[in-house]
């Protein structure tokens, strides 16, 4: 691994590690996926200065957007798409980059779960769809939650690599009154971390 890419790694865990405590002991409180979004790119920045400094250089960029008609997936058929978060680090005329996509999900007893869930899985594909093609040399998807609905598979149509049982391969599914279907070159098992026993936090590495 190069020493860019060890930084950035380093970066990113040890800010997903605080966004967890920050929202578990409620100093920070999410109202929205914006709002995540917001307090992730906080966390970086302020993480990134302590191992970051001049002239090397770390961009952080909310909603990156990037367009190519060639580049299509299920989630941006038209080849424009914004990745929620997007760092670049370059150091001594060598750059490393990494894509997050991040979603938010509160407890609400109407909400479309399955629709969420397949969101989460589009999310996925994209960020291997960033990987395999060149866009960003890391991705990451980061889920919070306070609805442990979604820390099983139990009966779910749409399942997320809980219970043990990794998701893969092909997932058809009724999306928006359009059949969608994704595939997943990868295996993902969703390893969840919890706090206070009502916080349900998830870091997928693609």
């Amino acid at each position: 691994m190069t020493k860019e890419k060890s930084i950035l790694y380093l970066v990113i865990f040890e800010a997903y590690e605080e966004l967890c405590a920050q929202i578990s002991s409620r100093n920070y409180v999410v109202h929205n996926e914006a709002s995540m979004q917001m307090q992730m790119g906080v966390i970086l920045n302020d993480i990134g200065r302590k191992y970051v400094s001049s002239p090397n250089k770390l961009d952080i960029i909310l909603e990156y957007e990037f367009h190519n008609p060639n580049l299509k997936t299920v989630k941006s058929s038209t080849g424009n798409a914004r990745i929620d978060i997007f760092l670049s680090l370059a150091t001594n005329g060598k750059k490393c980059t990494a894509a997050i996509e991040m979603k938010y999900f509160s407890k609400n007893p109407n909400a479309h779960t399955t629709d969420n869930r397949f969101e989460v899985l589009m999310d996925i594909e994209n960020l291997e769809f960033y990987q395999n093609n060149g866009i960003a040399d890391l991705n990451f998807f980061i889920l919070y939650t306070d609805d442990d609905r979604y820390t099983t598979d139990n009966g779910k149509k749409i399942k997320l690599g809980n219970n043990g049982n990794p998701v893969s391969g092909m997932i058809s599914y009724q999306y928006k009154k359009a059949n969608q279907i994704i595939h997943l070159n990868g295996q993902y098992l969703s390893n969840w971390d919890t706090l206070d026993k009502k916080h349900y936090f998830l870091l997928t590495e693609i």
